[in-house]
This record gives C-alpha cells, sequence and structure tokens, in this order.
C-alpha cells in the first residue's frame, strides 16, 4: 500500500494532470480498502533454469521415446502412468479389456470408468497428467492386432509386455524371427500369483530372440541354483498350481490376489530396473531380473532378487522344417571341449559326438539346444563314422528334465565330419530313420547336429536337421532330397574377467591343474582368465603358463616333460653345472659365514 501511493504521488508537473492524478489516488485508494486482495502466485516452468524433480533417476532414459505398452491391466496402467511423467513423447496402448468392479480394488480406475474399455480409460489419464503427450490406443487382441501385421514395432523405440501371457510370447517369437521389420527391445513383466515375487524380461534388439526366448532361460538359472529355488517355485510351479481364483463372476481367467499397494511397488522396481538395463547399451544381450517384495522375511538361503545377462549363441537354420535352432553358447563350448579331446585322444580324422538336450517349441519353430554330453559309453568312432549308444541316456535325460522342471530334455545327436561338410551321409540318414521307428522313442521328431571340423584351421561348421517319422515313408532307396543350409561357426572375442586360483601340493598339484586348463582351453574359457592367483605346486605350473608365450599344446607338452623328469632334479643339475654355485661359494668364504 505504501509503495503503491510513494508511485502515484509523482505526479506530472502539468497542474492539469496533476489534479488528475489525485482524483485517481483517491479511487484507487478508496478501491483497495473494499476490494479484497490476493496474491497470484506466477510459477516459472522454463527449462533453461528449472531442474526436474526426477533428475537422475532410472526412468529417466524414457523421456522423449515412443513405447508401446501392451496391457493397461494391474500392471500395465501404474506404469503407463509412470511413463508420462517420466516425458515419453509417445504411448501406444494396447488392451481388449474393459473396467470391471472388482478391479477397482488394485487398479488406479474409479466408478465412472466401470464398462469402458481399459486402453481408452488409461489414455484419458495420461492425457491429463501431460496435455502435451501423443497417444493412441486400440481395444482389439495383441495377437489379432500388432503380432498380425507387418508393422508389429508400431515405429516404437521399446516394447513394454504386461499381458503375462505365454501365447502372446510364443506368437511374438515367432513374429520377431520372420519379419523383416529391423526389431527394438522388448520386455516382459509379470507378478507371482499373491503378488510377492516379480519377474522382467528383456530382449534387447540384436539379442538372437524374444521374451519367451529370455524367459526360458530364466527358468533354467532358477531351476539350477538353489538359492533361487522359490522364484522358480512361484513361477514355474511343479506340480502345477490347482487353485483358480476367480475375482468377480464372468471373469474368464484366472488372476493373482494382491494389493494396489503390492502392485505398484513391484511396478515401479521393475520399470526402473528395465531402465538401468536400458542405459546401459548392450543391444546384443539378454536379461532377466527376480524380485521380492521389500516386507518379506526371507530365508538366509533365498536371495530377494537375482539378476542374470546373457549374450548369443551359435544360430543355426533348417529351411527343410523350418525350424531355427538355437545353440546355447555353454552348450556349443562342450560340444568343442569334446571335439578337442577327441581330436588329442583319437586322432584329427577320428568322428566324435554326443546327444543333446533342449527343448523344441512347434509353435514359434524353435528348437533350444542347453546342454550337451559327449559320447556315451558304448558309442562306436572311428575315421569312417559314429554310431552313438545310448547306455546313461536315458538316465541322464531323467535327472536333467526334472532339474530344469520340463525345460531341458533329449532331442537329438550330434556328432562331427572331420575335414568335410557338415551334411548328412547316408549312414545318418539310417540312424535318424532307426531313432524314429524305435517303439520307446516318445518324440515324434529328432534333431540331428553335424559340426564339420578343419585340421588346418579352428573353424567349425554347422548343419541342424530336424528329421520327422514321416520324412521316411516317401523314400527310395534310402535317399531323401532336402533343402540344407550350412553356417560358419561365429567366433567373436571373449572378455577377460574370469579369475583363476589353482592350489598346492607338489607335483600332484602340477599335474590336477594341467587336466583343469587342458579342460578350459579345450571349451575356450582359459583365454578368458585375466588373474591367477596360486600356492606351492599351483605356483609352478601358473607362472609357466603365465610367461608362456607358445600354444597350449607346446606348453602341454613342457608341462609333462617336468613332470617326468621331476622337479627337484632339473634344478640340482642346474646348480651344479652354473656360476651360480661358484659365486654363491665364493661370497660365503668371503663373507666368513658358516
Amino acid at each position: 500500500m505504501k509503495g503503491l501511493r510513494i508511485s502515484l504521488e509523482k505526479f506530472s508537473h502539468n497542474e492539469k494532470l496533476k489534479k488528475i492524478g489525485k482524483k485517481v489516488e483517491k479511487i484507487i485508494l478508496e478501491w483497495m480498502e473494499e476490494a479484497p486482495v490476493e496474491w497470484c502466485i506466477v510459477r516459472e516452468d522454463r527449462p533453461e533454469i528449472v531442474v526436474r524433480r526426477d533428475r537422475g533417476s532410472p526412468v529417466t532414459w524414457f523421456a522423449g521415446k515412443r513405447v508401446a505398452l501392451w496391457g493397461c491391466g494391474a500392471l500395465g496402467s501404474p506404469i503407463a502412468e509412470f511413463l508420462a511423467r517420466a516425458g515419453v513423447r509417445k504411448l501406444i496402448l494396447r488392451d481388449k479389456g474393459v473396467v470391471a468392479p472388482g478391479l477397482l480394488v488394485r487398479q488406479p480406475f474409479d466408478d465412472s470408468d466401470i464398462g469402458h474399455a481399459k486402453a481408452a480409460v488409461v489414455a484419458k489419464q495420461v492425457k491429463r497428467i501431460r496435455p502435451d503427450i501423443e497417444v493412441n490406443y486400440c481395444t482389439k487382441s495383441i495377437l489379432d492386432g500388432p503380432l498380425d501385421s507387418e508393422s508389429w514395432t508400431e515405429d516404437a523405440d521399446i516394447i513394454i509386455d504386461t499381458t503375462a501371457s505365454v501365447s502372446v510370447m510364443k506368437k511374438f517369437e515367432l513374429v520377431r524371427r520372420t519379419s523383416n521389420i529391423p526389431p527394438v527391445p522388448v520386455a516382459s513383466l509379470m507378478i507371482g500369483h499373491q503378488a510377492e515375487n516379480g519377474l522382467l524380461v528383456l530382449a534387447q534388439e540384436e539379442y538372437d530372440g524374444g521374451p519367451a526366448d529370455v524367459y526360458r532361460r530364466a527358468k533354467i538359472e532358477a531351476c539350477n541354483q538353489p538359492h533361487l529355488k522359490h522364484f522358480a517355485d512361484e513361477f514355474w510351479p511343479d506340480p502345477s498350481r490347482t487353485e483358480i481364483f476367480q475375482p468377480e463372476p464372468g471373469c474368464s481367467e484366472s488372476t493373482f490376489v494382491g494389493s494396489a499397494a503390492d502392485v505398484t511397488v513391484l511396478a515401479g522396481a521393475m520399470l526402473n530396473r528395465l531402465a538401468q538395463i536400458l542405459a546401459e547399451d548392450m543391444s546384443s544381450t539378454a536379461s532377466a531380473y527376480f524380485l521380492t517384495q521389500p516386507y518379506l522375511n526371507m530365508k538366509i538361503d533365498q536371495n530377494t532378487y537375482a539378476s542374470f545377462n546373457w549374450g548369443g549363441g551359435q544360430i543355426s537354420q533348417d529351411p527343410h522344417s523350418g525350424y531355427e535352432v538355437r545353440i546355447a553358447a555353454s552348450a556349443w563350448s562342450e560340444i568343442i571341449g569334446w571335439i578337442r579331446q577327441n581330436q588329442r585322444t583319437d586322432g584329427s580324422d577320428t568322428e566324435t559326438g554326443g546327444i543333446l538336450f533342449g527343448e523344441r517349441d512347434d509353435v514359434s519353430q524353435i528348437i533350444w539346444v542347453t546342454e550337451v554330453t559327449g559320447p556315451p559309453c558304448d558309442s562306436q568312432k572311428s575315421t569312417k563314422g559314429f554310431e552313438c549308444g545310448t547306455e546313461g541316456v536315458r538316465e541322464t535325460n531323467d535327472e536333467k528334465r526334472k532339474r530344469t522342471r520340463g525345460s531341458v530334455q533329449y532331442i537329438g545327436m550330434w556328432h562331427t565330419h572331420p575335414n568335410s561338410v557338415p551334411l548328412p551321409s547316408p549312414i545318418d540318414f539310417l540312424g535318424m530313420k532307426k531313432i524314429l521307428s524305435t517303439t520307446d522313442n516318445p518324440t515324434p521328431k529328432s534333431l540331428l547336429l553335424i559340426v564339420g571340423t578343419n585340421t588346418d584351421s579352428d573353424t567349425f561348421t554347422i548343419g541342424t536337421f530336424v528329421f520327422k517319422r514321416s520324412d521316411f515313408k516317401n523314400t527310395k532307396n534310402n535317399i531323401q532330397v532336402r533343402c540344407c543350409s550350412i553356417q560358419v561357426a561365429c567366433q567373436e572375442p571373449k572378455p577377460r574377467r574370469i579369475g583363476l586360483a589353482l592350489s598346492g601340493g607338489g607335483s600332484r598339484a602340477i599335474a590336477f591343474h594341467l587336466g583343469c586348463l587342458r579342460a578350459l582351453h579345450d571349451r575356450g574359457i582359459l583365454e578368458q582368465v585375466q588373474v591367477i592367483s596360486t600356492v606351492s605346486g599351483g605356483s609352478i605350473i601358473g607362472a609357466m603358463y603365465a610367461y608362456s608365450d607358445v600354444p597350449f599344446e607346446e606348453f602341454e607338452k613342457r608341462v609333462i616333460t617336468l613332470l617326468r623328469q621331476g622337479i627337484f632334479r632339473p634344478i640340482v643339475y642346474r646348480l651344479l653345472f652354473s656360476l651360480t654355485l661358484v659365486k654363491s661359494v665364493i661370497t660365503v668364504a668371503v663373507s666368513g659365514v658358516t
């Protein structure tokens, strides 16, 4: 008021204007005494001077991105809100469901939304949060929508699937493999039956497979590691759960039990982890992330979370059957190990082979080779061929199937063609016919993996062939005409990230460690060793390897020679016939030390 009076008293020197100014001053002051006055807050929102409150948080990775969100339910609806607040440029929402009364317990809808399409309601919600965001929504089935279209990516930078639908994941695997459209990262998020656990799987754009592939790898990891058994029991129970929870009349699918707080915690945690992985820019990898609710009291041998990252493996196509064969890096490493062992013990021209274990999915037309074994004890090896035995195969198959809850079991055989192309020979053809015609063979299809070797190099070629019983019905003279494909095995450089510890024990330790080093070398793991820690006898072979610049075969010969001659004798011999002894004697004599 005082400031306003001072400003009004600055009248003009003109008398006429001065009188007008005094009248104006009186009018304004009288009005101010009667009129209510409130402050008008002016908000500053210029990006040049304002710092966002979520600066530095993981979800800022999504700022400016185009995101396709499949599913607008318990997980999808809060994630849509998180993405809108994070600053995404465009949201593509897909969900065929409608808002039902029972959903209000845990999904961010209100009473007026009942009966309306979920995707449409979520679209309105995010527009209220961010009027500038571009939102498209569709209420058709995902299986009949983007997964039945050539443009399945819908020009998005990433696809987030929250449907937890196995059918969607399997069809997506086929579409992603056969489509000519450049792929984008695809994440799939799901929660346990009581909203106590969450699982995130991510297939980056250059990874070999899709979410179903990563989901399977996550299952095998959870089954193989005892401290993750509670996650395996949650997402892949064995036996399967028989209780079906129907929350309301007309609900067509079973669902989970959990509150809005439970779902929001898991949704936020998984979205944060997804953003962290995407920010690491590992375009050719796959990732999985298990987590539990923070309020749960876990046992001491149970992890509250687990994170995995995988690279790709060997990919081979069988154009005759239409199957794609994906060989895990660990399985391929085992095959190479058996081949090198065979070359060392039986000669480079002798064939060898073994059994393949994995899984075949006829919907997506993919065969996963996850684990392998070498030749069974009753196998026959020669330069003319390889006849795979059967001793112990049934027991091995039962162990793998039980351990992985059905995800790893017998799928076929592998063998080598030394210095030759990996194409089936008449003997191979007869062998597969015999296998599939056996009455106790439960599988209608069998995989034959042939590895072509080259004595002059470490290059391997791969041929994969899926045979079914009908392949042998209309053959003449045991000849089958089929289209074949041969791939050169990829040999990507492996990072040095392994530490190796060699224990003591004299010459026995040296002999033992030589065998270990040989096995690691055969499987391509030794070249990944960055640090070696040794003690006593392990220090001898560790030093020999660390300072060796010759091929492993030459290094191995040196160690064997050392073991045959003994360690003490060469040291004494060198000491007696070297200047070191003379210098030592003179030093002792001069110093007078006794």
